[in-house]
């Protein structure tokens, strides 16, 4: 992956992390379990402003 080192920089790498790491083993992901997982990571980050879309 080609990442630019912008703003949301280690929010993306984190959440790309997650994802692929769920999708190998093929679990389901459903939009409510991405808002939340998200939020999480953002927490996490100290990004306590975050908020998530479904857009």
């Amino acid at each position: 992956m080609n990442f630019t080192k912008g703003k949301g920089f280690g929010m993306d790498r984190v959440y790309n992390e997650w994802f692929y790491r769920v999708r190998a083993k093929i679990l389901p992901i459903s939009g409510s379990l991405i808002h939340q997982t998200a939020v999480e990571m953002a927490k996490n980050l100290g990004k306590n402003n975050f908020k998530t879309s479904n857009g």
